[in-house]
């Protein structure tokens, strides 16, 4: 009776102490944080609620700390402020500033400061005639929030990057400063070496049930270690958060919970084009391609042209078909120096696609309430890692979002059958 006395003050009053306290209390492993998923999202919820709250006890359950297959480990890894949702926007506007002081918030005493390779250059967007109207409402809020964006006409285009076939360009936004790509690995690695450092338990297994305890709240999490030598271990948690990536909806669906997000797979292949000078744009075709530079080669990948043709997700080989039959053909059209090139390797990584809207879903379970999200983000999560990871601590500490409101991205539109739809997917 004591512990329900307690929960029913924490939801009324939304007093993390008391709640924490009640977490503590209970027996076998205990913690007051669970998060399920140790990749970029995962790793810097942990990090923000450590660096905030140093008492708490937290554990990120990772199945593969090796990160082999681990979206984060295998993103292209960049970041841009052009997106269609505020909510998106802003979240990049944090990202690049936390990225471009990553020593400030990531280093740890008496280690090198960690570096990520930040490099600065624009998203360069191309629309036909039919998008105009859809690229010039994003510039718009773009200028809105305070975004560097510039629009081009396609003469514009042509002068200022003549290696470009401009056909069928209605118009461009090129994106001036806060853009760029770095290394998502390395951001992985701070992120994890720095929550070690404050106290974070990571714990080397995978999550097989989670069951819900008294007040219909997340009681119990049963993980089988990747050990031979460990037992099957439970433990109890405070509060839950599900960031599992690709397989969040199979993780919510451990408790009956529908979470519209499944694995996608992108392929991504490396090319050389010595004909074609290194730019620091990161091109997005209106057919769907991209590309952009990485040392003295090129990256660039893009998604299926539908979804028919969405491929296998049993592993993550790569199917070479794929550039030469639907990639290679846009670009040597929208870039004629890409009709002589060669593909050096490649490798292919799954988003966590969000087949309601293409939004990341952030926030609370609205019945279960130790339940937390945050996941779904189809493709831009590796920059929205670090003001995801702040959200959250602030949902758990504070009991609301006090920096970005993200309450749209919530799952209560997931229930409601209401997208809140993210435009500038891109790959």
């Amino acid at each position: 009776m004591r512990h329900t006395s307690r929960l029913s003050r924490w939801f009324t009053n939304r007093s993390f102490d008391l709640y924490r306290r009640f977490s503590r209390e209970r027996r076998n492993a205990s913690y007051d944080v669970a998060i399920l998923g140790g990749g970029a999202m995962g790793s810097s919820t942990a990090y923000f609620l450590a660096n905030r709250q140093p008492d708490l006890r937290i554990c990120v359950i990772e199945r593969d700390l090796t990160y082999s297959k681990c979206s984060t480990a295998l993103s292209v890894g960049s970041i841009r402020q052009q997106f269609s949702t505020a909510e998106n926007i802003q979240l990049s506007q944090f990202g690049f500033q936390f990225l471009s002081n990553i020593g400030e918030y990531l280093g740890v005493e008496g280690k090198d400061l960690p570096d990520i390779n930040l490099k600065k250059g624009g998203y360069l967007i191309l629309s036909g005639e039919k998008g105009l109207t859809t690229l010039q409402d994003n510039y718009t809020l773009q200028r809105d929030l305070g975004c560097a964006v510039s629009l081009l006409t396609q003469d514009e285009l042509k002068t200022r990057f003549p290696w470009m076939n401009t056909d069928g360009i209605g118009m461009a936004s090129l994106g001036t400063d806060k853009e760029g790509w770095f290394d998502p690995w390395a951001l992985l690695d701070a992120f994890k070496k720095k929550s070690i450092s404050l106290g974070v338990d990571y714990i080397h297994g995978e999550v097989t049930d989670i069951q819900l305890g008294k007040g219909n709240l997340v009681s119990n999490i049963e993980i089988v270690p990747n050990h031979l030598l460990q037992s099957r271990q439970n433990i109890t948690c405070g509060v839950a958060v599900n960031t599992s990536g690709c397989w969040s909806g199979a993780t919510a669906s451990m408790l009956g919970i529908h979470l519209p997000i499944e694995p996608r797979k992108r392929f991504v292949f490396v090319i050389d084009c010595p004909d074609l000078v290194n730019e620091d744009v990161l091109l997005c075709d209106k057919s769907g391609f991209y590309f952009r530079p990485e040392g003295k080669h090129f990256v660039t990948g893009r998604c299926p042209p539908s979804v028919e043709e969405e491929p296998s997700i049993d592993n993550l080989d790569v199917d070479y078909d794929f550039f030469y039959e639907a990639l290679w053909p846009d670009l040597a059209y929208r870039v004629p120096a890409f009709e002589c090139l060669k593909v050096k390797s490649a490798w292919a990584g799954y988003y966590d696609y969000n087949t309601l809207d293409c939004n990341a879903v952030i926030g609370r379970h609205p019945e279960i309430k130790n339940l937390i999200f945050a996941s779904g983000f189809s493709g831009h999560g590796i920059q929205h890692s670090p003001g995801t990871g702040r959200a959250v601590s602030e949902l758990i500490l504070d009991g609301n979002f006090t920096s970005i409101n993200l309450s749209r991205l919530g799952y209560e539109r997931v229930l409601n059958k209401d997208p809140l739809k993210e435009n500038n997917i891109i790959g």
